[in-house]
């Protein structure tokens, strides 16, 4: 019994090989996560490259953006007032 808690307050050095392991884990882990975001922001850059070519040439302009904010606004405004309707 006190063997036992003297490995757990105590553990043995770790081995060469399990270090070696956990440096291969973390550079994995931060390759993926790497790639993960470079996909991501790809994508997010297509995404916004079609709506620039899509979107009307008014939506460029200072007031397609008041407009837009306007009719944020009012929808914002309406479902504030509107009664929940999860039932709780």
């Amino acid at each position: 019994m006190e063997w036992n808690i003297q490995r757990i307050l105590n553990p043995p050095k770790p081995s060469l090989l399990s270090r070696f392991g956990a440096c291969l884990i973390a550079a994995e882990e931060w390759w993926e996560r790497n790639v993960s975001f470079r996909d991501f922001h790809r994508r997010m850059d297509a995404v916004r490259e079609a709506y620039e070519r899509t979107s009307p040439p008014d939506w460029k302009t200072e007031e397609g953006t008041r407009r837009a904010l306007r009719r944020l606004a009012h929808d914002a405004e309406t479902r504030a007032r509107q009664p929940d309707e999860g039932g709780t």
